[in-house]
């Protein structure tokens, strides 16, 4: 975690750990092939905060939401950057908890759309069991 406090608005970020692919081939050192970290960020005033870019999995959400809970910040806000699903997925599981509202632009609704229909084909392949259900209705 890094944090910039020195003005009234500061930032902390929560690197999630890289997660094993489900089905896929181990590297060629025998290593399990993982899925990159994923950099979720919150941007907080005296008070309050955004979350940007939830993580992927249940899991890490559990992680994120406990670290922002720790911030001792009211989170109003989480943002997505764009429709990946390892930058909403979880989204709706912390704004639940939070009472947070999502936001993203236009441009990310439709690619969340594309990404809602690959779910099936590629995310609960990949992550079996470990992702949230999310809105069809994301716009």
């Amino acid at each position: 975690m890094s944090t910039n406090t020195s003005t009234a608005i500061g930032y902390d970020v929560f690197v999630a750990d890289p997660q094993p692919m489900n089905g896929t081939e181990s590297l060629p050192n025998g290593q399990p092939r993982v899925f990159q970290p994923i950099a979720v960020t919150l941007i907080h005033g005296r008070r309050d905060a955004v979350l940007v870019d939830p993580p992927l999995t249940r899991e890490q959400a559990e992680k994120v939401g406990d670290w922002v809970e720790a911030s001792g910040k009211r989170l109003t806000h989480i943002a997505a950057t764009h429709g990946h699903g390892d930058h909403w997925f979880t989204a709706a599981v912390l704004a639940e908890r939070f009472g947070a509202q999502v936001v993203t632009s236009a441009g990310a609704i439709a690619q969340m759309h594309n990404n809602v229909y690959a779910r099936e084909v590629l995310w609960h392949v990949l992550w079996p069991n470990q992702i949230p259900p999310s809105p069809r209705d994301v716009a």
